[in-house]
C-alpha cells in the first residue's frame, strides 16, 4: 500500500478518510426509540472501526488512525493471519469490560449513564435504618413510618428511608413526607421494647420519619457481615443501582465504576468503612482507592498499580493487571511456605 494524496491523512498506511466518514455517519445513524427517556431517540452504537491489510503493527500504533479510536472511539486496525493482536486485544477489551465502562464509549446518554452524571455525589439523602425483628418490619410498614433515637439533623432534608431488616438486607423503601421529635412512650409499638430501661425509655426523644407508601426494590440488596447501627446514609442511585450492601458506601463515581467493573468479575467484594479512602477484597487480594489512586496492600506496604481515571478508560486491562499481581503474590507465598517446609 502507497498512500497519497487527499485521501490518506498521512503517509503512513491505514484506512482512508472518506471511509472514516462514513463510519462516523453509520454509528451516529443507528438508534433506537426509548419512551422512557427525555431523549426521543438514543444512539446505541458504541463504536466503529475500519479493518485493512497491513503486517506491522506495532509501526501502526503511530497513526492518527490508531489513536483516534481512545479519543471517539472510531479508527482503523491492521488484519492480517499474521497481524491480529491489535483487533484481538479491542475485541477483548469490548467483549469484557464493563457495561459502564462501554456505555461511556457513547456520545449520547444511554441507561444508567444518564442518570449517573446527574449524581450530587455529596448528597446523602437516603436514611437506611435498621429493623431488628419482624414485629418492628410490621409496625413500620403498617404505620408508614420508621424511628430512630439516633438521627443528626445536620443531615437533613432526608427523602427517603430504606428498611434493613437484619438478616435479610434491603428490600423496601419509602419516600419521606414528614420528620419530627416525639417521646417513645407516645409512639406505637412501645410494647415491644422489655427491660428495666423501659420506664426510662418512655421519655426519650425519638427521630420520626413518616413515608408515603413503601415501596419494593427491584433488586434487593443482599445482607453484609455488618449493618446500619442503627442508621447509615446513601443517595438514591446507589439504592436503586446496587445489588449488595457495600456498594450503598461508594464516595464519587470513580469508585462506582471500578466496584461495578470489579463486582461483575468478582465473586466477593467488601468495602470497608474508612474515611479517606475504600477497599476491597477478592480472591485474597486486598486493593485500596486512596482518593485518585489504586493500591494493592502487599505484606505492610502499598504497591501503586494504576489510577481510579485509568480504570475508567480500561477496566479489563486494569483487572487484569491487579489478577496477575495476586497470582504474583500467592506465587511467592507458596514457595516461601514450600522452602520453610523444606528447611
Amino acid at each position: 500500500m502507497n498512500p497519497d494524496g487527499l485521501y490518506y491523512p498521512d503517509t503512513k498506511p491505514g484506512p482512508k478518510v472518506d471511509d472514516i466518514n462514513t463510519m462516523h455517519r453509520y454509528r451516529d445513524s443507528i438508534v433506537y426509540a426509548n419512551p422512557s427517556s427525555r431523549f426521543t431517540f438514543e444512539k446505541t452504537m458504541f463504536g466503529a472501526y475500519i479493518l485493512f491489510p497491513f503486517a506491522r503493527e506495532e509501526e501502526y500504533k503511530d497513526h492518527r488512525f490508531y489513536k483516534s479510536i481512545e479519543t471517539v472511539n472510531i479508527g482503523g486496525l491492521p488484519f492480517l493471519p499474521s497481524a491480529t493482536s491489535l483487533v484481538t486485544e479491542l475485541l477483548d477489551e469490548l467483549v469484557t469490560d464493563s457495561p459502564e465502562a462501554a456505555f461511556e464509549r457513547a456520545t449520547l446518554p444511554v441507561g444508567i449513564e444518564e442518570r449517573l452524571r446527574l449524581v450530587d455525589w455529596s448528597r446523602r439523602d437516603v436514611l437506611i435504618g435498621l429493623v431488628p425483628d419482624d414485629a418492628h418490619l410490621k409496625l413500620y410498614t403498617d404505620k408508614l413510618m420508621y424511628f430512630t433515637p439516633r438521627f443528626d439533623i445536620a443531615h437533613l432534608p432526608v427523602r427517603y428511608v430504606a428498611l434493613y431488616e437484619k438478616g435479610k438486607g434491603i428490600s423496601r423503601y419509602g419516600e419521606v413526607v414528614s420528620w419530627r421529635k416525639a417521646a417513645r412512650g407516645l409512639l406505637p409499638g412501645f410494647e415491644l421494647n422489655r427491660g428495666e430501661h423501659k420506664r426510662l425509655l418512655k421519655k426519650e426523644p425519638y427521630n420520626v420519619f413518616e413515608v408515603l407508601k413503601w415501596h419494593t426494590l427491584a433488586t434487593p440488596i443482599s445482607v453484609a457481615e455488618y449493618g446500619p447501627s442503627p442508621i447509615a446514609y446513601t443517595n438514591f442511585f446507589l439504592l436503586s443501582n446496587s445489588s449488595s450492601y457495600s456498594e450503598l458506601f461508594l464516595k464519587n463515581e470513580d469508585e462506582y465504576r471500578f466496584f461495578a467493573g470489579l463486582k461483575r468479575m468478582t465473586d466477593k467484594a467488601v468495602l470497608e468503612d474508612e474515611d479517606e479512602a475504600t477497599a476491597f477484597e477478592f480472591e485474597g487480594l486486598k486493593v485500596l482507592l486512596d482518593k485518585k489512586d489504586i493500591y494493592v496492600v502487599n505484606g505492610e506496604k502499598l504497591d501503586k498499580q494504576d489510577s481510579l481515571r485509568e480504570f475508567v478508560k480500561h477496566p479489563n486491562r486494569t483487572f487484569r493487571r491487579l489478577m496477575k499481581y495476586a497470582e504474583k503474590l500467592q506465587s511467592n507465598a507458596t514457595t516461601l511456605v514450600s522452602t520453610i517446609s523444606e528447611g
